[in-house]
């Protein structure tokens, strides 16, 4: 009955939530449309989530049906308030495909089918709020903390931390992506970025300076197929284009974002191979990542105030 009663209670919550959200169908599994509601047409593989900050939860695009929601039950069947998510990646082990998403403390991983099913928490000792999360292979996985300027390489199974490195620490107190490179190496900062070899105890480098093309802070860092790296830098510059092996400045791939996102947070390459943007606005758009031409509104809501936290693509 109090587990019956607990699910009862999510469900009316989430959808509470999900009207309020009022979500526009524009993006599912590259196929644009109204169609996306047809699992003909779009089936699980490829469809876009974001953790939608308005919410507090991972929803899965475009129609807003949650993946984690914001209340879920523990191990008693108690509904309990979930933590605050910050970031969140997936990893196909085997047959098995899990979703990481970070909240305060712990890397919570879900399965990365089944909605709201909590298979294990991950603690991050010493660190209160874990931001962003990047997976090295199937035993590593790489964090950012924002309360002790630290970026963490744990041991997925048994949570020990195999390396603690400080990166821009007097940027690190809000949030901070990092990323693995192609090479197996890590890249993290928020007024600079560094880049450290996850294995070694081999001091961390400045890789990217302060302040590019004016910027005061980055915030998105993603490679392109190809292997350039993207960096959204901010306060509205637009999107910044690396060498992806010497981190050398190239351009200015996509200026003029404040028409179409501001604040770019979150950015992700889709299933087409085209960037996506999201930040402090209420859409997410797309673009080509080649010409950095505006491609078009994947996602809109008409919550002016929606903040993208992080976005992922389910393999």
């Amino acid at each position: 009955m109090r587990k019956s009663l607990s699910r009862f209670v999510r469900n009316a919550v989430a959808s509470a939530i999900a009207v309020y959200a009022l979500m526009v169908c524009t993006y599912c599994g590259g196929v644009p449309g109204p169609s996306c509601d047809d699992p003909g047409v779009c089936g699980q593989s490829g469809r876009l989530l974001a953790i939608y900050v308005g919410s507090n939860a991972v929803r899965e695009l475009p129609f807003g049906s949650f993946v984690v929601t914001p209340l879920i039950d523990d191990a008693d069947g108690q509904l309990v308030a979930e933590s605050t998510l910050y970031g969140m990646t997936f990893r196909t082990t085997g047959h098995d495909l899990r979703l990481y998403v970070t909240a305060d403390d712990s890397v919570r991983v879900y399965d990365g089918v089944e909605p709201n099913t909590l298979l294990e928490t991950i603690p991050v000792p010493g660190c209160t709020a874990v931001r962003d999360i990047a997976l090295l292979d199937d035993d590593r996985l790489v964090v950012a903390c924002s309360d002790t300027y630290d970026v963490v390489v744990l041991q997925r199974a048994t949570g020990e931390v195999l390396r603690r490195v400080t990166c821009d620490a007097e940027a690190m107190v809000n949030h901070v992506n990092v990323v693995v490179t192609p090479a197996g190496r890590v890249l993290a900062g928020r007024t600079e970025i560094c880049e450290f070899d996850p294995a070694t105890d081999e001091p961390p480098r400045v890789v990217i300076g302060p302040g590019v093309e004016g910027a005061e802070y980055y915030d998105g860092l993603v490679f392109t197929p190809d292997g350039r790296l993207l960096v959204a830098a901010n306060p509205d510059i637009g999107v910044l284009e690396f060498d992806g092996e010497t981190f050398e400045f190239r351009r200015v791939l996509i200026p003029d974002l404040p028409g179409t996102v501001q604040r770019p947070r979150a950015m992700v390459i889709d299933t087409d191979g085209n960037l996506l943007v999201g930040g402090l606005s209420e859409r997410i758009v797309r673009f080509d990542p080649t010409s950095g031409q505006f491609i078009g509104v994947v996602w809109q809501t008409n919550n002016r105030f929606a903040l993208i936290g992080d976005l992922a693509f389910r393999p």
